[in-house]
């Protein structure tokens, strides 16, 4: 994995990791090593086939589609990947070198002796692998990355030195062309100080070396005298390139570049630019991989792959294909994100994923299309826990197509259509096999019927690998399992130890943050500045107090709850400059939808619930509070007070208004009525496993082994004493760090402890939690009174509550 020293972060709302430790696409494991996978008919192999069948019923049946197989070898972080005829080579920046001479079916490993040595005292920054087996690689002395690390964190923020182009301070570059013997050689290059080292590297395949630089300049290498010969600038970072005879395609931040070396001009290819924007919104890295990859096939081809597939398109042609369908291939496993990849012989595919997996895609003209048995799978929002479940289901399964629906992600659907056109469905007995439950009626679907009991799974789970079943158990009806979280969050507070303990329940913590102004006349307590998010950060760790057990409303709770946010506003709003409030409500959370026109379609509302444990540090919060939703969240929030200056600060269980508080996440049930009952189960059973809990997407895994597992996942850096380092400044040019340190048996436990004492769910009821909201904000205003707020909230659930 590549390293990165971050020097300056002008946003103040924004805190970036500095990659010295082990950040970046979160990681995955495969099932099995032979997966089928799929691809449309209109693919590049459609002419070789044309080929039907006939499904049981007899009706025709369309055959032919890409399936997969997956390497016996494990590569994670950067590589290079290279082909010479049916010879493939792959390097991953560390000891081994593997190679196949069978079309990438089977693997030979060996370890490159030179590269451990090479190691010993040399940061790898940058590497490159040639056909025959030459290496390039730019490093730095390790003393030297060793002082940078010390001094950049310690010295002065603004010094006059050069940076990587993302902010960070320089290391001492060097290349080193090593030749397939082994036999090590420096090349003399001399980067000016605007370009100062290579951000790429790549190797042509007729062994020419090329660079990208931090200054956006693109460069062949001489390698016998280091001369730089400059070949064109691009406008943005790039994070990817390749080549093909007189073709050399950059991928930067903006999108993908074709520039023609023979003419000295770019090519003008709408039809790629607009298929990049409207498919990925804009190319980005994720630390040790990507949200995209392109590369070169045939002639004049370019191959996109990514989370929405692999897509062809003929360089200049008026069309994008798709060829391999990421809703049958691992394309579409959101813990699968693309690393590198590149074609093969007889239109056949390689490609690495972020967890470590190398799979080969190659059509097979006796699989069916579509598989014919298919698996229902519903919720009203997209979910990437579910959608790596469908691609582990699909991949133990290959006979059977999972077809998931998203309600909402259809164009001009509401929450209350989809749910209407739900009850249809499921009352005409034509619903889905498996429902994913958060924000739905599920009382009502279990007062109904509806749901299927479950208690066999959770039983069969349970006594394998353990179950946290007291957070399931809240769920059941008359001793039967309707529903299960299949993750959660805990919510958390932050602040002086002091404090701390009395905030557990939401009338001390508004007492806290009263005293706190007190006691800081300016400057924020906590991180919200305006009323709307004021009233949404506390709604959910309270909202489980609003409604009594009969399901009316606890019109009591609601009034405590406007009187205490009430509390928590005033003091806060009070020492805010308007700036300050301003800034505040420029965040993303505050605007229409989930697409700020720069990160693509992001759930703004479910990060902002999170614990913001930078914001001690970095904008001198006293107080704050979240949910912690991933180990890392966990391991940042327990850090804080180890980190110098900080030892006053303590973390603890937020309870709002109710005890034993807890976010569950993924609730899942089994239509009753479902044609696939034992497919369904399978399903379930599946998302509650070992294997798919280690990797969960909106929260902590329910399955205790699998808890363990991620908890344990960098207990390697112990030693090192910590395995994050933060870092920015603000734009008033306060800089600001602080170390994430892995926990230590006791507070393993203490997670552990935490996650057995949970007891109360927080299941979302929208209706009344709109309801108020709404009126909160109105009354934080002081446009209503305490008495006509409870009297409005109860106005707008009557009718709701009456059904």
């Amino acid at each position: 994995m590549k390293h990165r020293i971050v020097k300056k972060i002008t946003a103040l709302t924004t805190t970036l990791a500095l990659c010295v430790g082990f950040a970046g696409c979160q990681m995955g494991s495969a099932i099995d090593s032979d997966m089928q996978t799929g691809a449309p008919a209109g693919t590049v192999q459609e002419q070789q086939t044309g080929a039907s069948a006939e499904n049981e019923g007899g009706d025709a049946m369309s055959m032919g589609r890409y399936v997969e197989k997956q390497a016996d070898l494990s590569m994670e972080g950067h590589s290079c990947m290279v082909r010479d005829g049916k010879s493939i080579n792959m390097f991953a920046y560390g000891p081994m070198f593997y190679s196949s001479e069978d079309n990438g079916d089977t693997w030979s490993s060996t370890e490159l002796e030179w590269y451990t040595k090479f190691q010993e005292d040399k940061y790898v920054m940058q590497a490159a692998l040639a056909n025959d087996g030459t290496y390039a690689v730019q490093y730095s002395p390790l003393s030297k990355r060793e002082d940078t690390l010390k001094e950049g964190m310690a010295g002065d923020m603004d010094a006059d030195t050069e940076s990587d182009g993302d902010g960070g301070y320089t290391l001492e570059p060097h290349l080193m062309i090593i030749s397939p013997d082994g036999t090590q050689r420096e090349v003399p290059v001399q980067f000016s100080k605007e370009d100062m080292y290579a951000r790429q590297l790549h190797y042509t395949q007729d062994g020419r070396l090329f660079i990208v630089t931090y200054d956006k300049g693109v460069y062949e290498v001489d390698v016998e005298t280091g001369a730089l010969n400059r070949l064109c600038t691009i406008e943005s970072n790039a994070l990817t390139m390749d080549t093909q005879g007189k073709l050399l395609m950059v991928v930067t931040y903006d999108g993908v570049l074709i520039y023609d070396m023979e003419s000295e001009r770019f090519i003008e290819d709408d039809v790629l630019i607009d298929f990049v924007k409207e498919t990925y919104n804009e190319p980005s890295d994720y630390g040790n991989c990507y949200n995209m990859y392109a590369f070169f096939g045939e002639e004049n081809t370019v191959y996109i792959a990514g989370s929405k597939g692999l897509h062809r398109h003929v360089i200049g042609g008026s069309a994008v294909e798709l060829v391999i369908d990421p809703s049958l291939s691992s394309f579409g496993n959101p813990s699968r994100n693309i690393v590198n990849a590149i074609a093969l012989e007889n239109e056949e595919f390689l490609a690495q994923f972020s967890d470590g997996s190398v799979i080969k895609f190659y059509y097979d003209a006796a699989v069916p299309t579509v598989p014919n048995d298919k698996l229902a799978v519903y919720s009203l929002n997209d979910n990437d826990t579910v959608r790596q479940a469908i691609a582990a289901y699909q991949t133990a399964n290959p006979g059977v197509f999972v077809e998931y629906e998203a309600a909402l992600d259809a164009e001009g659907v509401t929450r209350e259509d989809a749910l209407k056109n739900l009850s249809t469905r499921l009352l005409n007995g034509e619903g889905p096999d498996v429902l994913i439950l958060d924000e739905m009626p599920i009382d009502t679907y279990v007062e109904k019927g509806i749901l299927l009991d479950m208690s066999d799974i959770i039983t069969e789970v349970s006594d394998g690998d353990g179950l946290y079943e007291n957070l399931i158990e809240p769920f059941a009806t008359d001793g039967n399992i309707y529903v299960t979280p299949v993750e959660f969050q805990l919510p958390l507070v932050m602040g002086d130890s002091q404090y701390v303990t009395q905030s557990k329940t939401y009338e001390g913590y508004a007492q806290t943050v009263e005293a706190l102004r007190g006691e800081n006349p300016e400057g924020m307590i906590i991180a919200d500045c305006n009323e709307q998010g004021i009233a949404m950060r506390f709604i959910p760790v309270c909202a489980p107090a609003w409604k009594n057990e009969d399901g009316s409303i606890n019109e009591s709770n609601i009034r405590e709850f406007l009187e205490q946010t009430k509390t928590i506003c005033d003091a806060q709003m009070n020492g805010l400059t308007q700036k300050q409030v301003s800034d505040y409500s420029e965040m993303s959370i505050f605007k229409s939808g989930n697409d700020d026109g720069v990160h693509g379609e992001i759930d703004w509302a479910f990060y902002f619930k999170m614990i913001d444990c930078g914001s001690f540090i970095q904008n001198g919060n006293k107080m704050t509070s979240g949910n912690a939703y991933s180990v890392d969240a966990l391991a940042e929030a327990l850090s804080i007070p180890k980190n110098e200056g900080f030892e006053h600060l303590s973390v603890g269980l937020f309870d709002g208004q109710s005890e034993g508080v807890y976010m569950p996440e993924t609730l899942t049930g089994i239509n009753a009525q479902s044609k696939n009952v034992d497919a369904a189960k399978s399903f379930v059973k599946l998302m509650l496993s070992e294997e798919l809990q280690t990797n969960t997407f909106r929260g902590l895994p329910v399955n205790k082994t699998a808890l363990d597992i991620v908890l344990a996942k960098h207990d390697d850096t112990l030693e090192e004493g910590y395995y994050m380092m933060y870092g920015g400044s603000d734009q008033e040019g306060n800089s600001w760090f602080w170390n994430a340190m892995w926990f230590d048996e006791e507070q393993k436990q203490q997670i552990r402890d935490w996650a057995a004492q949970a007891k109360t769910p927080h299941i979302v009821d929208v209706t009344l939690e709109d309801a108020v909201q709404s009126v909160c904000i109105e009354y934080l205003k002081g446009k209503l009174s305490l008495d006509d707020a409870v009297s409005q909230v109860r106005s707008k659930t009557a009718i709701y509550m009456s059904e």
